[in-house]
């Protein structure tokens, strides 16, 4: 049996891979997408930003949602890089997602 062991994420600013996810995560705290997620009733903002940059990080490290959760809660240093101060439960993070219509609105808002 083999056990793959999971990269601890501990972001560096002068790391090349940390690079393109904190531009990701930093489109977030924009007003522009404040204004979107409003629009499309994605609230409240409090919970729903944070759990959509878990879900972008999981994507690009390819991790499960619960990993970068507990990462999240245990390293006060990935919470200050990825904004987050308040660190939503796993499942608050799918409650989020499931108000996504699955064909458009999660792809557009990425795009």
């Amino acid at each position: 049996m083999v056990i793959f062991m999971k990269p601890p994420l501990i972001p560096t600013h002068e790391d090349y891979k940390w690079k393109l996810p904190s531009e990701i995560l930093n489109i977030f705290d924009l007003r522009s997408s404040r204004q979107i997620l409003a629009q499309y009733e994605i609230l409240p903002l409090e919970k729903s930003i944070p759990s959509l940059k878990i879900v972008i990080l999981s994507m690009y490290f390819c991790l499960e949602i619960s990993y970068v959760v507990r990462e999240l809660d245990d390293k006060k240093k990935l919470r200050k890089f990825m904004r987050i101060k308040s660190v939503p439960s796993e499942d608050e993070v799918y409650s989020v997602m499931s108000s996504f219509d699955p064909d458009q609105l999660f792809i557009n808002f990425v795009i």
